[in-house]
């Protein structure tokens, strides 16, 4: 690679077609009750429908055709400079130092060709995320270990590691997943999720409520009584479920398949996948917060999933680096090799967190059902607040911050204090009579609320924030 302005060979065109559909279907999925209502209420436009969708996928293509002409890139020895836009003409420059994460995904229509896409993510800007499709494997590595060289590790290691070589000589720390924990992802995952969004999405326009309602009625009427329509209803539900389950399982394992982990030096790696096989690097000098997640499921089946946070803009929707399914063994591992604290004792937040929103919750409930009814709700709703606050804790390092919450499942959330950006220290009404408040710290990427804890607590953990910032002399990206 040279300083030269480069162009994208012609098979990304596949690429850029499918990210439009991808960009179609997120951001277009909302018009669909309004077209369906169309189609359904307004006959005269049904002849015109294969004319109209005719002009729009050639105007799609043309987009395509539009936004593959115009895009170029260059790779110097301090940046990758990128120009692309069809309408709004745009250069981005991402310094090596600035990219937080190069990823080399090798999908599968690309397969054929033997070409990788490397996916740059920078630190924080909105938007800064690049792209460059139909790279060979020798500049995929070469530009990833671009990136790596900016950290302890020479850019010669960093080749040698990504490359994907199965010898684990030079690697300080080793972890692979077996077919069994990657199938476990998939349950993990809580695939009753999407039930509950395609019945939402299924009930919140009127026409195809109606539509389905009439089509079920219809189909269940056929049967001879009603106990033969249940019996039909039960088993169909059972058989969504099941497809969905499955989904969810099949689409676990074609991104986790083969995962594989290491370490060398500061660098983490990792590389899985079944038709798109994904290579994804971490510097551990970055690292901004680490995330520990057990759901009921997770917690059912023996496993954690384990976030390692990056800088980024707070809010926006980073790609993490994962580390899923871990046993019990293999947690203790990877949580050795991060050298994170092991907590035996935890702080509890005030009692008063134990009240929140439940006197609103149960008045409102006195107005609209008898009063009986709001005594039963409040005392629902304060034992599982009990439950909660004995759950909900926290615990202070030399190093690092930690917070548990969580009732039948856990997240343990671990912050480098030296990675603090900013701590806040609030009081509300109620908390100014307990004299407790909210101290919320945050870093580049995570936000962590400890709310209702003691204002003397609050005054040591600044002070040891403030200290442990001060006194460290890292860089923090």
């Amino acid at each position: 690679m040279n300083n030269e302005w480069h162009r994208l060979p012609v098979v990304s065109l596949i690429f850029f077609f499918l990210s439009g559909i991808k960009n179609t279907v997120k951001h277009g999925y909302q018009m669909l009750p309004g077209l369906v209502s169309i189609w359904v209420f307004v006959k005269p436009v049904r002849e015109y429908v294969p004319l109209i969708l005719l002009v729009l996928l050639a105007l799609f293509l043309v987009m395509v055709v539009l936004t593959f002409l115009r895009f170029t890139y260059q790779v110097s020895d301090s940046r990758v400079s990128v120009r692309r836009g069809v309408f709004n003409r745009s250069e981005l420059n991402l310094e090596y130092e600035r990219i937080q994460q190069a990823d080399i995904q090798f999908p599968w229509y690309l397969r054929p060709f033997n070409l990788r896409v490397v996916r740059l993510e920078s630190a924080g800007a909105k938007g800064s995320e690049v792209e460059l499709v139909g790279l060979t494997l020798e500049q995929a590595l070469s530009l990833q270990a671009r990136v790596s060289s900016t950290d302890s590790e020479t850019a010669n290691s960093d080749h040698a590691e990504n490359s994907g070589s199965s010898s684990n000589k030079s690697s300080d720390f080793s972890l692979a997943l077996t077919n069994r924990d990657v199938w476990r992802i998939g349950l993990m995952q809580n695939p009753f999720i999407v039930l509950g969004l395609l019945v939402a999405f299924l009930n919140s326009n009127d026409a195809i409520r109606d539509w389905i309602e009439g089509k079920a009625e219809a189909f269940f009427g056929q049967f001879p009584d009603r106990t033969t329509a249940i019996l039909i209803a039960i088993g169909l539900t059972v058989a969504v479920i099941v497809v969905v389950m499955l989904g969810s399982i099949l689409f676990a394992v074609n991104k986790y398949y083969g995962y594989r982990l290491s370490r060398a030096g500061q660098r983490y790696h990792y590389e899985a996948g079944l038709l798109s096989t994904l290579n994804r690097g971490f510097s551990a000098r970055k690292l901004q917060g680490v995330t520990a997640r057990q759901g009921w499921v997770a917690r059912a089946l023996g496993r954690v999933n384990i976030e390692l946070a990056q800088a980024g803009g707070i809010g926006q929707k980073k790609e993490r680096f994962t580390i899923p399914s871990l046993t019990s063994e293999n947690r203790a591992r990877v949580e050795a090799d991060l050298r994170l604290p092991q907590v035996t004792e935890w702080n509890r937040f005030h009692p008063v967190a134990t009240f929140s929103f439940l006197f609103f919750i149960s008045g409102l409930t006195a107005i609209f059902w008898p009063w009986w009814s709001s005594i039963l709700v409040f005392i629902g709703l304060y034992a599982l607040s009990i439950g909660f606050w004995l759950r909900r804790s926290w615990h202070i390092t030399e190093q690092w911050l930690v917070t548990r919450r969580g009732l039948i499942g856990t997240t343990l959330r671990y912050m480098p204090l030296a990675k603090m950006q900013s701590i806040v220290w609030r009081q509300g009404p109620l908390q100014r009579l307990f004299n407790v408040g909210t101290l919320t710290i945050k870093s580049a990427s995570i936000t962590y609320h400890l709310s209702d804890i003691p204002e003397v607590e609050a005054k040591r953990i600044g002070a040891t924030f403030v200290t442990q910032t001060r006194t460290c002399q890292l860089r923090w990206m």
